[in-house]
């Protein structure tokens, strides 16, 4: 599954700014009272911004920037170079990237190097992209299935049931696959975001896709030919290009 994360901090130069000269006019006019409710407002407005600045890199990534969206993972690794728990979230973003870009080792490293540095949200994202990349080189499905399910346990993202779903078609267990497949219909609308000591966000762009080309696998595991060509037909149909739509026109041209 597919998701952008930052840890939430308050660092932006806006909102220091706004801080320091919002509490200087107001001591200076004489107005000190109205403190108690500008102080909260201008922490509340610098969630936000921290979240907008946070997912920069992916902004860049999707806008076929790869190298900017890496060299801002890197500018913030050296904003960031005294907090391990902030390098380790940081080092878990460059995995994901590695990983939508089809750089399946490269992510491997990235998630093993971060292992028990995590915390509960950002850990269940580890196992979950460790399954997926298990699941895409064509590893041991036993294993990818097992870390599925100990991502679940700690992250329930919706669309993890559906990666759950093809593997275990895969692994040839109909009936856990039926079950986690509806699940994931009924459920994979309700959550954007799942919150905790890093915030995971939903990355809808990259999502849809990702969810129709293993729709595709999932339809073909099924043995129905033509809901798979059709679920990959709409993942390679995509406007924004990506390593999805790529993986579907390819199976498609193989699955004539």
């Amino acid at each position: 599954m597919k998701v952008g994360k930052q840890k939430v901090t308050t660092g932006p130069a806006l909102y220091l700014a706004v801080t320091f000269l919002g509490t200087l006019l107001l001591v200076l006019t004489g107005r000190q009272s109205w403190l108690i409710w500008f102080l909260p407002l201008v922490f509340l407005a610098a969630i936000p911004l921290a979240l907008w600045d946070g997912l920069k890199f992916q902004r860049l990534f999707h806008a076929g920037k790869v190298e900017d969206a890496f060299r801002e993972l890197a500018r913030r690794e050296r904003n960031y170079a005294r907090n391990p728990r902030i390098q380790a979230s940081l080092q878990l973003n460059r995995a994901q990237l590695y990983t939508n870009l089809g750089e399946y080792g490269k992510s491997g490293e990235m998630l093993e190097g971060v292992s028990g540095r995590l915390d509960k949200n950002a850990e269940g994202m580890r196992l979950g992209l460790k399954s997926f990349n298990t699941f895409m080189t064509g590893g041991d499905l036993t294993a990818a299935h097992q870390d599925l399910l100990a991502s679940l346990k700690l992250l329930r993202i919706p669309q993890n049931h559906l990666l759950l779903a093809v593997i275990e078609r895969e692994l040839g267990r109909a009936g856990e696959a039926e079950a986690s497949i509806r699940f994931f219909l009924a459920h994979k609308n309700r959550k954007r975001f799942f919150t905790g000591l890093t915030l995971l966000v939903v990355d809808q762009q990259l999502s849809v896709q990702w969810e129709q080309y293993l729709l595709g696998r999932y339809y073909l595991a099924s043995g129905e030919p033509a809901e798979a060509r059709h679920h990959l037909g709409l993942a390679a149909q995509a406007s924004r290009p990506s390593l999805y739509t790529k993986l579907a026109e390819e199976l498609l041209a193989r699955t004539g």
